[in-house]
């Protein structure tokens, strides 16, 4: 963390640690009906294992099995396991060690839940971490999958003892999780229709599988996050951590193979209400380079118009009838297709950017899912392929971050709320496209009367990333 925000940290273990107080008593009173099953792989952790164990025999809520799954130990690991007299658990014994991913496997397929939690056995859970998650899934019934967040702890072992690091948790963002992995499984919960419909772990895979399996999973709905600390993660506390054994880069090739980009000159054929275009552009070459590289937006969007400054004479455009007109300004031309779309919705986009096909689709399902005044998305500024191992950075989260209000559009679509946006690419609702036509007629340029349009006084614009549409800059 920066110098200059070491004083914020105080304040925000107050913050989590209220709300994880304010879950825990909401949690008290619940039910406890639905089974739970805590998958839990061992390999040769005999001294550590039963910390684990206990805390999971620990949680306030009862209603659990735990599938401890001892994959070809030769230490006393299975022993430790059998050691604890409880009916709720379960030791399965593989005969040969297969890897995580296979020890997981046969805990799922053990499994009769209707929810599924993992936990290493070098980790420790809350009390309150099964009885908050499942309280989660209560509050968000159409969710499948959840997660919190976590402690994360080094084991010092001159001293024998951990020492706190850094917490970790942070609200959903698919284009940030597909970089990165910032959920951990000891802290992710889904419900076990997942497993039935998306199959298990990957074993082809020694590393990495829970960052995969925590794509799959949250690639057709968002989790719920929890923004909470549920689990002590320990780094180092054992010789065998994954972590520290298993090849890194290999595992990650074989991820991003599997990982799907949009596809940015995807067709766009759906039978979806049509979006009017609005291009303003440098000149007129960018505009006919635009029109080349968004051949699918310019067969399929209807009222595409385009304008661009023309010197000390105004701007020059076109409209949606193709022909050449004149204009005092861009954002005057904006102003007056503004006021011949006769509410309609309006896609406005810089000239330097190729759309992917699905922003008519996004944008209609999105206005049947909730309230929102425009729609942005990825913003790529490097060329994308699936064919290298690495990704570029999706810039638009790091843009809007300051701004959210809500993490979670909807439990069944991806994206985020907030107040402003990056201006490259956005669709207007036909209600905004009357105030985005007022910001116009006061100004002089497009970014002018984007400042406008989202520093008027009359209420905050709720803007709604998706990362599900994207513009990617033009390659020359």
């Amino acid at each position: 963390m920066p110098y200059g925000q070491m004083d914020d940290i105080p304040a925000i273990l107050g913050a989590v640690e209220l709300e994880r107080m304010l879950r825990i008593a909401r949690s008290e009173s619940a039910p406890q009906t639905d089974l739970v099953s805590v998958v839990m792989p061992v390999f040769n952790r005999e001294t550590i294992v039963g910390e684990a164990l206990r805390s999971v025999l620990d949680q306030t809520y009862r209603n659990f099995e735990l599938l401890i799954v001892d994959d070809g130990s030769t230490d006393g690991s299975a022993d430790v396991a059998k050691s604890f007299d409880d009916p709720r658990i379960r030791l399965i014994e593989l005969p040969q060690n297969g890897g995580v991913s296979a020890a997981r496997n046969a805990g799922l397929r053990a499994a009769s839940g209707l929810f599924v939690a993992y936990l290493d056995s070098d980790n420790i859970w809350s009390p309150h971490y099964l009885a908050c998650m499942l309280d989660a899934f209560r509050t968000a019934p159409e969710a499948t999958t959840a997660y919190a967040g976590q402690e994360v702890w080094e084991y010092l072992p001159h001293l024998d003892c951990d020492e706190f690091r850094f917490l970790r948790a942070a609200p959903f963002n698919r284009s940030r999780l597909e970089r990165r992995n910032f959920i951990d499984l000891n802290v992710f919960m889904h419900r076990r229709g997942c497993y039935n419909e998306l199959g298990g772990f990957d074993e082809s895979m020694r590393r990495l599988v829970d960052w995969e399996l925590i794509l799959r999973y949250t690639a057709c709905r968002p989790p719920v996050f929890l923004p909470v600390t549920l689990c002590r993660y320990r780094i180092a506390r054992a010789d065998n951590q994954i972590t520290f054994v298993e090849d890194y880069v290999s595992n990650l090739a074989r991820l991003r193979l599997r990982m799907r980009l949009p596809d940015l000159r995807d067709a766009d054929d759906a039978p979806v209400t049509p979006l009017a275009v609005f291009v303003h552009a440098r000149d007129a070459a960018a505009f006919a380079r635009w029109r080349q590289a968004n051949r699918a937006v310019v067969a399929n969007y209807r009222h595409l118009a385009a304008a661009w400054p023309q010197g000390s004479e105004g701007a020059a455009g076109v409209g949606p009838d193709g022909e050449a007109t004149a204009f005092p300004s861009v954002s005057a031309a904006l102003a007056a297709h503004c006021d011949g779309l006769r509410a309609s919705s309006l896609l406005l986009v810089n000239a330097e950017y190729v759309l992917s096909g699905r922003w008519k689709q996004v944008y209609a399902a999105a206005a049947r899912e909730g309230h929102f005044d425009v729609l942005t998305g990825r913003l790529y500024t490097a060329e994308i392929s699936t064919q290298e191992n690495s990704l570029p950075e999706d810039l638009t989260p790091s843009q809007i971050e300051q701004y959210i209000e809500i993490s979670s559009f909807s439990y069944r679509m991806h994206g985020n709320l907030a107040r402003k946006a990056p201006y490259h690419c956005l669709v207007f609702t036909p209600e905004s496209v009357k105030k985005l036509q007022l910001s116009a007629a006061c100004s002089q340029t497009i970014q002018t009367c984007l400042s406008i349009f989202f520093g008027t006084h009359d209420g905050h614009r709720q803007v709604l990333y998706s990362p599900e549409v994207s513009a990617s800059l033009i390659m020359s």
